[in-house]
């Protein structure tokens, strides 16, 4: 199971578009839950919307910062080139899957801020909870 996606021994739950425009609180209820399951990904997903909407929250500032760098060896990976899956990826799938080249590293393809971040998050757990990534995560 690769880092950041095994959750009590299972693929991870989606992440669901109505998740990341749940009320701040529900999030950080959702945001602790999967960092204490071990979903570090999804954790990280639904840090960066609180902070996106609310920068001051200090709990997912924390979560956040923890997230990245248990993250380090999943994001410094360079997946190559892959079909995607046949099922299960949402948008902003399809163009994490067009950088994908074996020489450049998965956060070198995840833009660096604002919703188009949070769309190449998603689509990086949906690939990891697809099992698309096995190969090379740690």
């Amino acid at each position: 199971m690769p880092a950041g996606a095994a959750v009590a021994g299972r693929r991870p739950d989606a992440l669901e578009p109505e998740l990341l425009r749940a009320p701040v609180a529900a999030r950080v209820e959702e945001m602790l839950r999967r960092f204490e399951a071990g979903d570090l990904l999804g954790s990280l997903v639904i840090a960066e919307s609180i902070l996106f909407e609310t920068p001051s929250i200090g709990l997912a500032a924390v979560c956040h910062d923890e997230a990245v760098a248990a993250l380090q060896p999943l994001l410094r990976a360079a997946p190559p080139a892959m079909d995607p899956p046949a099922e299960g990826m949402r948008e902003g799938g399809l163009a994490l899957l067009a950088r994908f080249d074996g020489a450049t590293p998965i956060v070198a393809c995840i833009p660096r801020g604002g919703r188009e971040r949070m769309a190449a998050l998603r689509a990086l757990h949906d690939l990891l909870r697809l099992g698309a990534l096995d190969a090379i995560a740690p």
